[in-house]
């Protein structure tokens, strides 16, 4: 069975990848049972709660990140120095995650069969 992580670097509204990762995300775990996704330094913003992108003229498309569950996709990190560094709480963000160090994060790297960055 093959292991995907998906990886979300970069802030939501600056470019696309954002958008196009979540899509890749949900139509890949309707064939993969073994699929993480990890938010790390900027990506992280990603997962904000009451985001405002109407003002800026963009979609607001982090809502859809809640479908995670609906997905079965349960393997959802953020890194604890990032939740530091932008000072937030799993509580800040919309869908439920877990918190990696940066060496449990190498660890999920280096067992992947693919890996995709965001």
């Amino acid at each position: 069975m093959k292991n995907v992580v998906v990886v979300f670097q970069s802030a939501p509204h600056g470019s696309s990848s954002g958008r196009e990762g979540l899509d890749l995300v949900l139509s890949v775990s309707t064939f993969i049972e073994r699929i993480s996704v990890v938010f790390v330094r900027d990506g992280i913003v990603q997962l904000l709660r009451d985001q405002q992108p109407a003002s800026i003229l963009q979609r607001n498309y982090s809502k859809t990140f809640r479908l995670f569950n609906m997905y079965d996709i349960n393997n959802v990190y953020v890194l604890e120095e990032d939740l530091k560094m932008f000072g937030l709480k799993k509580e800040d963000l919309i869908t439920e995650v877990k918190v990696l160090t940066k060496r449990e994060l190498m660890y999920l790297l280096r067992g992947a069969d693919h890996k995709l960055v965001y």
